[in-house]
């Protein structure tokens, strides 16, 4: 995983990455800096959880989550202030997963080896992997057929494993509104890919 505030320096056996103290942070005071790394510390893996489901890439998503960060780095003053930094970090990093599906789309796209890997998995346990990548495509595309607050929830809550509250802290939204979300999403879903709702579904996720 590449980290925020290293650089290359030149020695005389190769290339080394030497931490550095980044020019954002040069007058910051103690609880800035702590806030920041609290900040990264609880939502990088989220963002590129986030960035991974859309981008289908691990060097891609890290490459957006990256960004992201160096982004917040530089406006971190102003972002810490914020009511809902969260909701903000998130449509930084949105635009950034835009800048690197456009050069996805200049370069091949690499298969991951974590799909590859699940595949065989679940040939090893008697499912047929073309199936399940067929299911899974499908799944893909049927979330992001959804209206953008509905597509949000679904992968927050549902496919990355977030509560509605930290759907709604990231969100910017309550947690009520992504219950509501999350029940209309589930119920499109259910008609496109042809599967029943359990009667005792709700749509809800764990708060």
């Amino acid at each position: 995983m590449s980290e925020v505030g290293t650089e290359e320096t030149e020695e005389s056996d190769g290339a080394v990455r030497l931490p550095r103290c980044p020019a954002p942070m040069a007058g910051w005071s103690p609880a800035l800096h702590d806030a920041y790394w609290e900040f990264h510390t609880r939502w990088h893996d989220h963002f590129f959880d986030y960035a991974h489901f859309d981008l289908r890439s691990e060097a891609a998503a890290l490459a957006a989550v990256d960004a992201t960060f160096r982004d917040l780095m530089r406006q971190w003053p102003r972002v810490s202030a914020m009511e809902k930094p969260a909701a903000y970090a998130r449509t930084v990093l949105k635009k950034r997963i835009i800048d690197q599906g456009r050069r996805r789309r200049r370069t091949p796209i690499p298969v991951d080896d974590g799909v590859l890997g699940g595949l065989l998995d679940e040939q090893a346990a008697g499912i047929d992997p073309f199936d399940a990548l067929v299911e899974n495509i499908a799944l893909h595309d049927a979330v992001g057929r959804l209206p953008e607050r509905q597509r949000e929830a679904v992968t927050h809550c549902y496919l990355l494993g977030r509560t509605t509250a930290e759907a709604a802290e990231i969100l910017g939204i309550d947690a009520a509104t992504i219950r509501s979300l999350l029940s209309r999403a589930r119920r499109r879903l259910a008609r496109e890919l042809r599967i029943p709702i359990t009667p005792n579904g709700d749509g809800k996720a764990s708060s």
